[in-house]
């Protein structure tokens, strides 16, 4: 309230639309309610500069990793440079992307991923940057190739609501998985990666010759194996003995003469000489003395 008993009527000026850059000038005519109320003055002129509003992404290309079923959303975040004030509304004018799959080349557009409006209220970062949270959603089921996997490439184009003219491309890339790529290599690739695979790597291999091992193995067991071939030895029949017919008859074998059986006229001779006549072997009593009575009862002539 000012001392002339006057007051201070405040006034906020909005656009119903887009406006360029530019000067803009107006006036502001002021009235009573009715013709009795004086109103000084009574018209008001204004002029506010737009300025040119500037902004641009830092980011070239984005990956959005694994996008396929319907509902399924991707979470990234963009850095944008913005020349004007906050808060500002970031969104997706136009997408298109080209990937193959067992049919063929597909195309995604727009009615298959979408992009919600992200307006940004807070201040940038200390290089002047604001950090984005973007949330791609799949509206269809994305194709794939059951084996391989369907790798999709593409660029999104995106703006700044109320600059129509500015616009900025983007181009990002997606895939959409194949079973084992979904459910087995983002367990299996951490565990075989460098340097882990080189204690994982020598320790599988070990562990697959191993297995082949014991499965191979499984069922050999010694004492069956024994077991086995003693029972088979055992219940083979026995052929029977056959003489043969084609030898000559061989002479029946008769009891020596005891002459010829004796040391001293064995084919070799006797070990104390050739001796021609023929000695009759003696059975004589040892002496009560220890000398022998043949051969005159000499002791080194004794037999004993």
């Amino acid at each position: 309230m000012p001392a002339d008993n006057g007051s201070f009527l405040p006034l906020q000026l909005n656009s119903r639309g887009p406006v360029k850059p530019s000067t803009c000038t107006g006036s502001i005519v002021l009235a009573g309610p009715t013709a009795d109320y004086d109103v000084f003055p009574s018209r008001l002129d204004w002029q506010v500069r737009v300025d040119n509003v500037e902004w641009s992404l830092v980011s070239s290309s984005l990956s959005l990793g694994d996008l396929q079923d319907a509902g399924q959303k991707v979470a990234a975040t963009l850095a944008v440079r913005f020349s004007g004030k906050p808060p500002f509304v970031l969104q997706l004018l136009d997408l298109h992307a080209v990937g193959r799959n067992a049919e063929g080349e597909v195309t995604l557009s727009p009615d298959q991923i979408e992009m919600s409006p992200v307006e940004v209220n807070g201040p940038p970062s200390a290089a002047g940057l604001y950090e984005v949270p973007v949330t791609l959603v799949a509206r269809q089921g994305i194709a794939r190739d059951q084996l391989r996997g369907s790798f999709y490439t593409g660029e999104m184009t995106l703006g700044v609501m109320g600059l129509e003219d500015a616009t900025q491309t983007l181009d990002f890339d997606l895939r959409s998985p194949s079973i084992p790529q979904r459910y087995i290599l983002p367990y299996v690739v951490p565990v075989y990666s460098m340097p882990l695979a080189l204690c994982t790597g020598p320790l599988t291999l070990f562990l697959l010759l191993f297995m082949v091992a014991r499965w191979r193995g499984r069922s050999l067991q010694e004492d069956e194996i024994e077991e086995a071939a003693i029972a088979a030895v055992s219940q083979a029949p026995l052929a029977p003995v056959r003489e043969p017919s084609n030898l000559p008859a061989q002479p029946a074998f008769t009891d020596a003469p005891a002459s010829e059986t004796s040391w001293s006229n064995g084919e070799w001779g006797s070990a104390w000489g050739n001796q021609t006549e023929v000695s009759k072997p003696v059975v004589s009593k040892p002496p009560a003395n220890g000398a022998n009575s043949v051969n005159g009862g000499d002791p080194w002539k004794s037999s004993w």
